[in-house]
């Protein structure tokens, strides 16, 4: 539910809830990447209660992929909740879009929604290397 991909090069990379709940969210977000003729997936690190190395929120939603030519570092941004921690943007990055770092808070806040996260990647521009992560606050 809620997928997101992105493709740079011969790497695609896609995010996607795992284990939905029926009011919304998921146990988890879980990650493909396709490279050099194969699939490899596993859920994202300390995310949630129940991901690898688990992390402090009940539920995660609304993935959004992108990577970051300049630095080379894949990313995905995630909506998370818990009743204790309240709602956050996190943000994982990855160097080879299959080995994921704990997640780091980009933004809290009392009634947050579907982040998006994108680079800039034209080699051209004035902004390359600039990442950017967007949410509704509504609040």
């Amino acid at each position: 539910v809620e997928p997101d991909t992105y493709t740079f090069g011969s790497t695609l990379v896609s995010a996607f809830q795992v284990g939905r709940y029926y009011d919304g969210g998921s146990t988890d977000v879980g990650w493909a990447t396709y490279s050099g003729g194969s699939w490899h997936h596993g859920l994202l690190p300390g995310l949630t209660t129940n991901a690898p190395n688990p992390g402090s929120y009940d539920r995660a939603t609304d993935p959004s992929v992108t990577y970051d030519r300049a630095h080379q570092i894949w990313m995905i941004a995630t909506l998370a909740m818990s009743s204790t921690n309240g709602v956050a943007i996190l943000v994982s990055q990855s160097a080879d879009g299959l080995n994921w770092t704990q997640p780091v808070v980009a933004g809290t806040g009392p009634s947050l929604d579907k982040g998006w996260i994108a680079c800039d990647d034209g080699t051209q521009s004035p902004y390359y290397g600039h990442c950017y992560l967007e949410w509704d606050d509504v609040s």
